[in-house]
């Protein structure tokens, strides 16, 4: 993932990752940005039953994946410091981030996160919800 930013440096990112629970790695390379005054390549590994998506079809360790919970919960530390922040094409910013999520990561700490949503359509428009805890997702 992309992040665009004029406020966060490099050891903010480790930050966020670490408080997105003590599993949850952070790999960055930097990358120069039209957007904003720098960005960094975010590749985060955690608790998934998934492998990262490496781009190529061999798994190239034996990480895995990071939860969509550890995620938001990595992305919700990023833009208590920068909320103008982009997020690749997925987030505009931080209201544009809370509002997609539902404000789950306006509180969520890595004990309460769920490990495996289901998610599914429950009749709103443009909005899924896991059957197994209270997130949703919007775009």
């Amino acid at each position: 993932m992309r992040l665009h930013s004029n406020v966060i440096e490099s050891s903010d990112v480790y930050k966020a990752a670490r408080a997105a629970g003590n599993s949850v790695h952070a790999q960055i390379i930097d990358h120069g940005s039209r957007k904003r005054s720098h960005a960094f390549e975010v590749t985060l590994t955690g608790t998934s039953n998934r492998r990262p998506n490496s781009g190529t079809s061999a798994p190239q360790s034996d990480d895995h994946a990071a939860t969509w919970d550890e995620w938001g919960m990595f992305f919700a530390a990023l833009y208590r410091l920068d909320p103008e922040m982009i997020s690749g094409s997925a987030y505009a910013d931080a209201d544009t981030f809370h509002y997609r999520t539902g404000d789950r990561f306006e509180i969520l700490t890595p004990a309460d996160q769920h490990a495996s949503h289901r998610w599914q359509f429950e009749g709103t428009p443009r909005e899924q919800s896991c059957t197994g805890c209270d997130a949703v997702q919007r775009w």
